[in-house]
């Protein structure tokens, strides 16, 4: 069997394609540094090196197909561009950042909220957020202050009468509250708190609301996450 080693062109097209994708990535992070910029947030590098794994691959591949053919000749590379294999998922947040710069008025709206509430000692309050008519609330964050924290005071929060903390919410601190599965509120948001220290306290919410006419959540927002859970469907299928 006779040993092929590589040509002349073959050693420059390898050469070309790895030093200069190196030299790219290089060029981009030593432009960064320069200019002071801050370092990626923390799981942002395991997706770049994700991202240079799959562009060296790519590059292997184009140096495979290159080794293949003689010098002078052209090799046909062809690709394919399959639906949904560009695609970004949504977060709930970041389509409401998006919606919101759409600036849609009468579809849309962002008002900002802090509300507080007394929860005398040896009692429990009741708190209620009813939506307006005709809208829902995809915000899927707020937080929950009081001016005493204590491990006798319980929050319990319920989303058009479904519970999102059904363990309860001891109030030692701050504390951010994600409304989970529940964050499509339609109907009203009740905060039911418990306070079973000899201390009287009040107790503040605060959030961006983010409401949204009923027609336009469900003719725009809700068919994007349904678009958004079929293409994840198929990725676990792997029919990509």
């Amino acid at each position: 069997m006779v040993e092929q080693k590589p040509t002349q062109s073959q050693g420059l097209i390898s050469g070309f394609l790895g030093g200069n994708l190196m030299g790219f990535v290089l060029g981009l992070l030593a432009g960064a540094a320069k200019a002071g910029a801050a370092p990626p947030p923390e799981g942002n590098w395991t997706y770049l090196l994700k991202l240079l794994e799959a562009i060296a691959i790519g590059v292997a591949r184009l140096v495979e197909i290159a080794e293949n053919y003689a010098p002078g000749q052209i090799p046909p590379i062809n690709i394919q561009m399959k639906p949904g294999m560009v695609f970004v998922p949504l977060d709930p947040e970041g389509l409401n950042g998006a919606i919101q710069a759409m600036r849609l008025k009468g579809q849309t709206a962002f008002p900002t909220s802090k509300l507080s509430w007394a929860c005398p000692a040896g009692a429990v309050t009741n708190f209620t957020l009813t939506l307006p008519a005709n809208y829902v609330d995809t915000r899927r964050l707020c937080r929950i202050t009081s001016d005493f924290y204590d491990p006798l005071i319980t929050l319990n929060v319920f989303v058009d009468s479904q519970p999102v903390t059904p363990q309860g919410i001891v109030l030692t601190s701050a504390t951010t509250l994600d409304y989970g599965e529940f964050y499509v509120k339609t109907v009203d948001v009740r905060f039911s708190v418990n306070n079973a220290s000899a201390v009287n306290a009040v107790v503040t919410l605060e959030q961006v609301a983010a409401l949204m006419e009923k027609s336009f959540y469900e003719e725009f927002y809700a068919p994007l996450l349904s678009y958004m859970y079929s293409r994840l469907k198929e990725v676990a299928g792997g029919s990509l």
